[in-house]
């Protein structure tokens, strides 16, 4: 608040100019240094954002920014705690209300608080919001009340989008000898903050209502806490401090065995920092309770850079043979499996592992102590030294694995077909909120070739006949091109062709094996090459059993499909890629729903990532393992790409309850070991993604757009752009619509291929004819052609 008491008389203006400029100089510079001093790696942000009442001041000693971090500190919290209060600022923009032409808080929220990636942000704003600057009654505050409670609400949803924690405060209350036209004027907006408060579900720190307590004890007075008008001594700093402190207290404690924090999901039996709204979880007088299959329940936090330990005090009603589990990622600790024994399933075990019987670990239905102690990688001396994930069980325990770093890895807990009851819930050490959706469109340029039908070229068209969903396999002459599909929407009898000239014609329909017929998914092809060099194509058909197909002679004989396994899938094998581990080590990607992997036809309610491998040059597989899943993303249609220098593999991935952007995960030890899931930038959503690289090094990527926000959604459309921009997240150069698909999103499952000249063929179905089923069709570019038409569109802009 900038309009004080003091500053009512001319010469008290002065000298509040003065005093207002020097402050301005001082928050400036402290928040740049706080901005470069770096927490402990399991120490947390804490950003204080608001007025003048937050600000630092020349006439107290500490303001409550100050206060909180040296409370923390004496509950042994690790705490860095940014002062980004500002005199005169309101919860708008400069444009909003421009009296004093400083950065207001929607124009200052992204380089004051989200930059700094906090995990709490205390909100207080107000005082400059109602002020009626008239002085008159009737006349109108700075900012509407409406107005002022949509601002807060873009905050507060804002900074929660981020993961970070919003504790809303309201203003402290006014000096006694202001009119009461004032006192009133101001309680609506603390009014509005308490509604907000409620309505969205966030902590309430009510400063308001704290003075009149205070006021309310004989002796005592608002004007006690007060400087001047409106501003907090600092006695009204060590109130609102020690409201801070006793808000954050039930989910932030210290450890101080371990010195580090501890961030409490459950505490005494309460939810302290754990949604359960997006769950059928819920609140009891004791605990929280969930129960059914795919029920996860995921905390607000990940594991961090650093050590770190999770605790829980938890039961499990009708636990035998339940499956319940704690997870780290896809990795998880069951209580007990269909074996009766606690077990460790994923890919940081490598496999399933059944370790003893559950009844020797803890009684069924009794309340344990379960901990997940995590020792991060490290060097000393020079030499590495692997990680370490410790589970215990009542103090004693039961498994132990060496890992790398798990930083970014999401924790939960899963009920399956137990009844899980948990009453403690905690992570002790680094530990990291969860990361900043992305946005839902994009503002890379869209270039179109849907009217150039010259570069279109038919394979195959049937009246009244759906054919659909096409794969590609270019030979090592560099000419010859193999297609299969489905007569079918992703199913039915398998229609085999072959171009001698890089697609520009394409033969008839060329005869098949009788069991080709019987396809019950996606065919699917790809080149292997076993130990002794020998070349083979391979093509799958998926669903329960997974089937394959091959040939030794270029696709001019096939053998019968057979199944590779007592395993299925779906779209499989959506990708193979070769495994750098040995000559003829390949590994093979696919989903699943929980319906065909064992064919017990029992659908889940995720969808699971599977990778099967051969040693053997594609003639044996095996039994598949999880890579990937998500708590709320159905990620499914595995499509890979290599790193140009080859130590990398990147896997992106359709997301199929579209309420999500698409997915990518990384692997650094050819795919022994995944990434967590994280969201793609909007350019890259989409449904099968398939890309090669062109001559010059960057990435054509084909797939379905299913982008949230987009012109050309549920048409065929590419990506063009760098390995880097999909590491770091970037949405690239531009997109491309290939064709324009008639009917909802039923197109693509594109293959994509280069020709040594350069040309990129790639061949999809689609309902490219209004009131028709879909036919197939190739398009042929070149990436210099995109780019004269990128040079094009940017003119025309």
């Amino acid at each position: 608040m900038v309009v004080s008491h003091e500053c009512q008389s001319r010469s008290g203006r002065l000298v509040c100019r003065f005093v207002l400029a020097v402050v301005a100089v001082l928050v400036a510079v402290a928040s740049n240094i706080a901005a470069a001093a770096e927490p402990a790696a399991d120490g947390i942000t804490i950003v204080a954002f608001g007025d003048s009442t937050t600000a630092l001041r020349f006439t107290v000693e500490s303001v409550y920014a100050v206060r909180l971090e040296r409370l923390l500190a004496d509950r042994s919290v690790t705490a860095r705690v940014i002062n980004a209060g500002i005199g005169g600022s309101h919860t708008g923009r400069v444009s909003d209300n421009g009296r004093f032409r400083i950065k207001h808080a929607l124009d200052r929220l992204e380089p004051a608080v989200r930059a700094q990636k906090p995990d709490i942000v205390i909100v207080q704003f107000g005082w400059n919001d109602s002020w009626v600057d008239s002085g008159k009654p009737g006349d109108a505050s700075r900012i509407p009340l409406d107005d002022y409670s949509a601002n807060l609400r873009e905050i507060v949803s804002t900074l929660r989008r981020d993961g970070a924690l919003v504790v809303l405060a309201t203003p402290n209350h006014l000096w006694s000898k202001l009119e009461d036209w004032r006192h009133e004027r101001t309680l609506q907006y603390v009014d509005a903050v308490r509604t907000l408060a409620k309505k969205l579900d966030v902590p309430l720190v009510d400063v308001w209502s704290a003075y009149e307590k205070y006021n309310a004890v004989d002796g005592q007075s608002f004007d006690d806490l007060l400087l001047d008008a409106v501003h907090p001594n600092d006695d009204g700093h060590a109130l609102f401090a020690g409201l801070l402190d006793a808000e954050l207290a039930s989910r932030l404690s210290g450890d101080a065995k371990s010195g580090g924090n501890v961030w409490h999901f459950v505490r005494g039996g309460k939810t302290v920092d754990l949604q359960l709204a997006a769950s059928n979880w819920s609140q009891q007088d004791e605990f929280v309770e969930g129960a059914g299959v795919g029920n996860d329940i995921v905390a607000q936090r990940m594991i961090g850079d650093g050590n770190c330990r999770i605790r829980a005090r938890l039961r499990m009603l009708d636990q035998q043979k339940s499956a319940a589990s704690f997870f780290i990622g896809v990795n998880h600790f069951g209580f007990e499996g269909a074996s009766e024994t606690v077990f460790v399933s994923g890919p940081l075990f490598g496999k399933v592992n059944l370790l003893q019987p559950a009844t020797d670990v803890f009684e069924r239905g009794e309340w344990i102590d379960f901990e997940a102690a995590y020792t991060a990688p490290s060097e000393r001396d020079g030499q590495s030294i692997a990680g370490k994930l410790t589970f215990l069980i009542n103090d004693k325990e039961i498994h132990s694995v060496e890992t790398g770093s798990l930083a970014g890895e999401s924790i939960g807990l899963r009920p399956w077909r137990s009844r899980m009851r948990v009453a403690e819930w905690s992570i002790t050490g680094a530990s990291r909120r969860v990361p900043t959706p992305l946005s839902r469109s994009y503002s890379i340029p869209t270039l179109d070739l849907a009217a150039q039908t010259e570069r279109q070229v038919l394979v195959d068209r049937e009246a009244g006949q759906y054919l659909g969903h096409p794969t590609t396999l270019l030979l090592e002459d560099g000419k010859t091109i193999l297609c299969v599909y489905p007569k079918g929407h992703g199913r039915g009898p398998i229609v085999y062709k072959r171009s001698t000239d890089g697609g520009l014609t394409w033969s008839d329909r060329l005869p098949t094996p009788k069991s080709w017929e019987t396809s019950q998914e996606v065919p699917t092809l790809h080149r292997v090459v076993d130990a002794e060099g020998k070349k083979r194509i391979i093509m799958f058909s998926g669903l329960f059993p997974i089937r394959m197909a091959v040939s030794e002679d270029d696709g001019a004989t096939w053998s019968e499909l057979n199944r590779i396994g007592d395993f299925g899938g779906i779209v499989a094998m959506g990708c193979v890629f070769d495994q750098r581990t040995g000559p003829g080590h390949y590994a093979a990607l696919f989903h699943d729903d929980g319906r065909f992997i064992s064919g017990s036809g029992n659908r889940m309610n995720r969808f699971i990532v599977y990778k099967t491998e051969t040693t053997d040059g594609g003639l044996t597989w095996s039994a598949p393992f999880a890579i990937a899943t998500h708590e709320t993303a159905h990620l499914c249609e595995p499509g890979v790409i290599r790193s140009p220098d080859g130590k990398t593999l990147a896997v992106l991935l359709r997301e199929n309850s579209r309420r999500h952007n698409s997915f990518v995960i990384f692997s650094h030890d050819e795919g022994k070991t995944w990434s967590t899931p994280r969201e793609l930038p909007a350019a890259l959503t989409g449904d099968r993604h398939t890309g090669v690289y062109g001559p010059d090094g960057r990435l054509f990527i084909s797939f379905r757009d299913t982008t949230l926000v987009s012109p050309t959604k549920g048409d065929w459309v590419a990506w063009v752009g760098t390995w880097d921009d999909i590491v770091e997240g970037r949405e690239g150069q531009y997109r491309v619509r290939l064709m324009d698909n008639t009917k909802g999103g039923d197109c693509a499952y594109p293959g994509v291929l280069l020709l040594p000249d350069g040309t990129i063929v790639t061949t999809t179905y689609g309902h490219w004819t209004q009131n028709e089923p879909p036919y197939i069709v190739t398009v042929r570019l070149k990436l210099e052609e995109l780019d004269t038409l990128a040079a094009q569109h940017k003119q025309q802009q």
